[in-house]
């Protein structure tokens, strides 16, 4: 223990604080989310063909299933960009009280 209730996460020759860690830990996940919905909303309109090409969305609900699966990811998106910058901030604030 370092400090009054502190407690530091060791990787390797680098020693963190553990709110530090989850911080890292959570922005490695809000970025991979971020990257994966990227990934899906360029393949949107492929997914929606195959989709179709195996019967299991009919063809002409096609183009309004693309609209919906692309508004889904931009709202994923946004929700992913908003929690990003809450934990950016969130870390800056602890940053600054040290």
């Amino acid at each position: 223990m370092t400090g009054e209730g502190r407690t530091c996460v060791t990787h390797g020759p680098i020693t963190v604080g553990a709110r530090r860690s989850r911080d890292a830990i959570m922005a490695s996940v809000l970025g991979l989310g971020l990257i994966m919905v990227f990934l899906l909303s360029l393949a949107h309109d492929e997914i929606v063909e195959a989709l179709v090409a195996e019967n299991w969305l009919r063809a002409a609900a096609a183009e309004r299933a693309e609209i919906v699966l692309g508004l889904g990811l931009f709202v994923i998106w946004g929700v992913l960009t908003v929690a990003l910058v809450d934990l950016f901030r969130r870390s800056a604030s602890l940053s600054r009280d040290e």
